[in-house]
């Protein structure tokens, strides 16, 4: 076990888990099989090998049933931001909507908001804006995410007045939050030009 760790740390990825994944497959250990594929499909989404270790899953999820192991919503979520900074906005939208469901607390507030975002992305700013606004959520740092990209949209509409309010808002929501930061840096951006 702790050679095959070694090795598996010394292997090219998102090859090396595929590879293994298939070797674990082979041997008729589904289990560690199903975990070296996720290991590509949730850590490499725009690799060739996502698309094996996709029907990989799928074969193992219907062959393990109730003993599959379940993908954590870090992992779920992780996924779903490399194919937005993949420039794959679209992908991304549906990988958000398909875990909501699956997800609680922070997590699904989390996706919740990032699915109405993924629009902003690819330039339906309006849409992403009212999406964004109509959606609640319990968290607060799922809120301030949700409010930064209001005010991201607000500025790519050139909508100030409105965009500030919504600094202010996050202002007194999440102070000390990063997306404020970032919603700040935005805000001056545009103020400077």
């Amino acid at each position: 076990q702790m050679l095959a760790r070694v090795a598996q740390d010394q292997l090219p990825q998102p090859q090396g888990s595929l590879l293994l994944g298939q070797a674990r497959e082979g041997a008729g250990d589904a289990l560690s099989a199903a975990v070296h594929f996720q290991r590509v499909y949730f850590g490499y989404p725009l690799s060739y090998e996502e698309a094996d270790a996709r029907a990989a899953l799928a074969r193992l999820e219907q062959q393990l049933g109730e003993r599959y192991p379940p993908a954590m919503p870090q992992a779920r979520l992780e996924r779903a931001r490399k194919l937005l900074d993949g420039k794959q906005a679209g992908r991304a939208q549906y990988e958000y909507q398909r875990m909501i469901p699956l997800l609680g607390g922070l997590e699904r507030d989390q996706a919740r908001v990032r699915a109405a975002a993924a629009d902003y992305y690819t330039r339906k700013t309006e849409t992403a804006l009212s999406a964004l606004r109509s959606i609640r959520v319990d968290s607060p740092e799922a809120d301030a995410e949700r409010l930064h990209y209001i005010a991201a949209c607000l500025r790519r509409l050139d909508r100030e007045s409105e965009m500030l309010a919504a600094l202010d808002e996050l202002g007194r929501l999440a102070p000390a939050s990063l997306w404020r930061q970032k919603a700040l840096l935005l805000a001056a951006n545009s103020l400077l030009v």
